[in-house]
């Protein structure tokens, strides 16, 4: 792939699908003009350069998801990451709930754990304060170093540079946890994971699924750093190129359609995903973009409608996903007249090429209002519209499609 340049953001062009290398149909190819990037709060209004084109590809042969403009977004992986898992709801949520399904497939002795994309930790905290790691090494470079424990060590890099000598130790855990679908090359990510480890060594990914982004029309969900969405299919054709296996998998609906995998070294029979049943021969990802958009177009003449009759409109959540729900959205938030969010770090600031405030949606009378719930994430959506409820808005307005 040759490597190009827009504005001050190198990417790679790939048309093809990563795994099989062969090109979808068009019925297969979504386009999304000036499609926007995640960026850090600002505290004023500004114009950024960050919108970009970008393109979706479904390829029907091997149920894989994958953009193909391939964005160098390195550059926002660092102390200013806005994600945290610990401070986010849906984040811990997740996170307990894959906790959970790491801790019914392993046995009760401490371990030896290699965690790779531990944000803030707050996983791997969970097997501390059980008493589970006997060592513990932690692969991120936005990783908060100021830990309070010897058995956890933080390498504060990207896992392409770490070698065999910086980790010390062969895992016997390895946790991938919201991290493979930032990776640009998912194969290399995999040898390598099976270079450092041995046939004893077990692994647990979890990351947003395709086939539950597709079921759900969940397009809100594209973002420029998720380079692939895995279907069960399409994880166990890309574990077969390097000698591993799916024992089990599992998933967390109500954060993102996560996919849950739990597989090693051993082969083993391939469990047939009964989840989901779709008949990809006459499948159309354009179509199903269509009629997503026939959804938002009519959220959206409801919102005009109410704006018109003098209501007050307030998006509610102020996560890092509001620029791309606000893109399908058509830009309507920018006629709302605040976002409301309860982070502290977030109030009294905007998001770039957004001129509306973020303000506290606690201090917020949101009676009589209309209030459109901006977050991808379904229990952050039950959450927020029970709060929301509570606070007499008049009306709710909920982009995510299932709740």
């Amino acid at each position: 792939m040759k490597l190009y340049k827009k504005n001050h953001m190198k990417y790679k062009f790939n048309i093809c699908c990563t795994l099989c290398h062969k090109i979808p149909t068009k019925r297969n190819i979504v386009n999304l003009e000036k499609f926007p990037i995640e960026s850090n709060y600002s505290k004023y209004s500004f114009r950024a350069k960050n919108l970009y084109k970008q393109k979706i590809k479904f390829c029907s042969r091997c149920e894989h998801l994958s953009l193909t403009y391939l964005y160098n977004t390195k550059n926002l992986y660092n102390d200013r990451y806005l994600t945290s898992s610990t401070n986010s709801f849906s984040g811990q949520y997740s996170n307990d709930i894959f906790y959970e399904f790491i801790n019914k497939n392993l046995n009760k002795k401490k371990l030896n754990i290699l965690e790779i994309g531990g944000n803030d930790l707050y996983l791997l905290n969970k097997f501390y304060k059980q008493k589970r790691i006997n060592k513990a090494v932690v692969i991120d470079p936005t990783t908060n170093l100021n830990l309070s424990t010897k058995k956890i060590r933080v390498i504060k890099n990207f896992f392409e540079k770490v070698e065999q000598n910086d980790i010390g130790f062969i895992p016997e855990v390895v946790i991938c946890s919201h991290t493979f679908e930032h990776v640009l090359n998912p194969l290399d990510f995999l040898k390598k994971i099976m270079i450092l480890t041995n046939s004893k060594t077990k692994f647990f990914f979890q990351y947003p699924s395709c086939e539950s982004l597709i079921n759900r029309r969940s397009f809100d969900q594209i973002t420029h750093h998720h380079f692939n969405l895995f279907s069960i299919n399409s994880t166990s054709k890309i574990l077969s190129m390097v000698g591993a296996q799916i024992k089990k998998f599992n998933y967390c609906e109500e954060h993102y359609g996560t996919l849950m995998v739990y597989f090693d070294k051993k082969k083993s029979k391939f469990i047939k995903n009964k989840f989901v049943i779709i008949d990809y021969s006459k499948f159309s990802l354009n179509n199903e973009y269509n009629r997503y958009k026939l959804y938002i177009k009519n959220l959206i003449n409801i919102i005009k409608y109410y704006k018109k009759r003098n209501l007050k409109i307030y998006s509610v959540g102020g996560g890092v996903a509001l620029p791309m729900i606000n893109y399908q959205l058509k830009n309507i938030i920018s006629c709302c007249d605040a976002i409301l969010d309860d982070d502290k770090g977030k109030i009294g600031k905007y998001f770039p090429n957004l001129n509306v405030k973020i303000k506290s949606l606690r201090n917020t009378d949101l009676t009589n209002s209309l209030v459109i719930v901006t977050t991808p994430s379904v229990i952050s959506a039950r959450k927020l519209n029970q709060l929301i409820f509570e606070k007499k808005a008049r009306i709710i307005i909920n982009p995510t499609l299932t709740l």
